[in-house]
């Protein structure tokens, strides 16, 4: 095994919040970002999930976001911060690497 089998996973930090309608209490969707939700950068984009879709939409300022029933402002609910750790290992080099050691 080599040092390029265990190399260091990749950590990103993603803050996620819930957007509810401010009258009616329904979510409008989630919102991503690698950035702080509520910091004024209006150069980070930001993913929108929504509900019964399932491909993203990038979006740059979510206070403009309204409530489909009512059309009234959303805000911040539920908001979260979640750790991702991505990682380069192939474990198919390992598996190989196992079976190698079986039959030799």
């Amino acid at each position: 095994m080599t040092a390029e089998t265990f190399s260091k996973p990749v950590r990103r930090t993603f803050y996620v919040a819930d957007l509810k309608c401010y009258m009616c209490g329904s979510v409008s969707g989630s919102i991503e970002s690698e950035h702080s939700l509520t910091a004024r950068r209006t150069s980070a984009t930001r993913l929108l999930r929504q509900p019964g879709r399932e491909t993203p939409v990038q979006i740059l300022n979510w206070r403009h976001l309204k409530c489909d029933p009512l059309w009234r402002a959303t805000v911040v609910d539920e908001s979260d911060v979640i750790t991702r750790r991505y990682e380069d290992y192939n474990w198919l080099d390992e598996r190989h690497v196992a079976v190698a050691r079986r039959s030799g």
